[in-house]
């Protein structure tokens, strides 16, 4: 016997399309993502040569900022030590 198939469901999202470091001569799409200032950001609309804005500016026309990079750090790491116990 055939299986039986139901009728197909919604598409979901297409999701996001990483690209790199941002460069000026590549053609970005809406849902495109690069890299620049250390940050990421996401193309809210389709262009060439338009660059991410300059933080702390999060968005322009062209890019809104994803992932914002943290602060540099100027203090030491704690190191922490674990013994796992015996049964």
């Amino acid at each position: 016997p055939q299986g039986i198939q139901g009728p197909t469901g919604a598409t979901g999202p297409k999701g996001l399309n990483f690209r790199g470091s941002y460069s000026a001569g590549t053609a970005y799409a809406v849902d495109d993502v690069v890299r620049d200032q250390n940050s990421s950001w996401v193309a809210i609309a389709a262009g060439t040569g338009n660059p991410p804005p300059t933080l702390p500016t999060a968005s322009n026309a062209f890019w809104s900022l994803l992932a914002q990079r943290g602060a540099d750090g100027s203090s030491t790491a704690s190191t922490v030590s674990f013994t796992p116990t015996g049964n």
